[in-house]
């Protein structure tokens, strides 16, 4: 088998090339099964847990090590770098303590592998322009308020723009990449900071060039594509339709959206080094804040306060604004409802001396998230029968 390395070893240098998800996936399971099945009982396992991940490396020290751009360097090259990356614009990063991912690095062997297998799916005379639409910003229904927004997915993994409206092409003749950004109005600068122009953005995300959306139209058609391939598909986790953007001017182009869907969602299945240094990153910082609740959790407390203390974590110590998915902290019965914690249950029970907890929680970084799932009893110990369902799951 592939040699493996403990939580600790991180800090070093990555022990195993890992190319897809699945191999990710794999090795966690099969470190957390060795974490936990050499220990003597339940109640000691939590406690080597909590020792092994409380004394496990600081964030800062992870982030240095598995800079996104410098997976399998080794940890002084990457040391060297850091005073560089922290002056580089297009760098993402939320402070000290957290992730620096250089995105020239990041997303640069991503689009050269989606354009690659454009060009493996189709004939050169078939090989027109990507064209995929980024997110909008949403309403909180009619009033002023706006829900905080979040990237789509497709968008961010091609180009990792943080900002709504805006457009990304990438050519699949020659791996060229464009953004159109919309034409803010100047009242945008009063309310939401300063306007930013064509060559703030392309310095930021690393593009070839940027244009505004209202001149798209022409920029595609003086790039004399043969077509404008565009995203069309079903989402098989959701059953959720995914729609093909509509465009001032698409009457113009020939418009494919047979090959798109398909080629880039195998693409996403497939992790490179950047993407697998993010995963850790989330994995470790989920894993951490899991045993921050296992530490603060108190008969009398309130589900939703542990929750509070996994969301407070992840974003004071790793810089998550936003969790993978709706945070499931089910306390008794209500550890036995697959999706608890939606508005209608709020995890809003009280937890009592006596009750196992089943917490599922993970957080997320630059779109991507970590997903973990912990049982303990809320007093620390272990009844003979919740011993024996644990260790059996186990």
């Amino acid at each position: 088998p592939p040699r493996r390395a403990s939580c600790s070893a991180l800090t070093c240098t990555p022990f195993i090339e890992l190319t897809t998800l699945a191999d990710l996936f794999v090795q966690l399971y099969v470190d957390c099964v060795r974490n936990c099945l050499v220990m003597r009982s339940p109640l000691f396992q939590q406690r080597k847990l909590i020792r092994s991940v409380v004394t496990s490396p600081s964030i800062s020290t992870l982030k240095t090590a598995f800079s996104a751009s410098n997976v399998g360097r080794s940890p002084s090259k990457v040391a060297a770098q850091s005073s560089t990356m922290a002056d580089d614009q297009c760098c993402f990063y939320m402070g000290p303590g957290t992730l620096k991912i250089d995105r020239r690095a990041f997303h640069r062997p991503i689009q050269q592998g989606v354009v690659q297998r454009m060009q493996t799916a189709l004939p050169e005379d078939k090989r027109g322009i990507i064209l995929l639409k980024g997110g909008e910003l949403q309403q909180v229904y009619t009033t002023d308020g706006e829900i905080l927004f979040r990237q789509e997915a497709y968008f961010h993994y091609l180009f990792g723009v943080n900002e709504d409206g805006f457009f990304g092409a990438l050519d699949t003749r020659d791996g060229r990449s464009t953004l159109f950004m919309p034409r803010l109005p100047a009242s945008y600068g009063v309310w939401m900071g300063a306007i930013q122009g064509p060559d703030h953005y392309k310095a930021k995300y690393a593009v070839d060039e940027v244009a505004y959306v209202d001149d798209m139209a022409a920029v595609l058609a003086a790039a004399a594509a043969p077509c404008i391939h565009l995203l069309e598909g079903t989402n098989t986790d959701s059953g959720i339709a995914v729609q093909p953007p509509s465009f001032e001017g698409s009457d113009n182009f020939a418009l494919e959206t047979a090959t798109l869907f398909k080629q880039l969602t195998e693409a996403r299945v497939h992790k490179t080094p950047g993407e697998i240094a993010i995963l850790k990153y989330v994995n470790h910082l989920g894993s951490r804040a899991h045993v921050a609740m296992m530490q603060g959790c108190r008969p009398g407390m309130m589900e939703y306060q542990a929750e509070s203390i996994f969301r407070h974590f992840t974003y004071s110590r790793g810089g998550c604004r936003n969790q993978g998915y709706t945070c499931i902290a089910a306390s008794g019965s209500n550890g036995a409802v697959l999706h608890y914690g939606h508005a209608g249950a709020p995890n809003d029970r009280q937890m009592h001396d006596g009750d196992l907890v089943l917490f599922d929680m993970g957080c997320e970084y630059y779109r991507y998230g970590s997903d973990i799932t912990c049982s303990w009893p809320v007093n620390g110990k272990f009844t003979e029968q919740q011993a024996l369902l644990y260790s059996a799951v186990l």
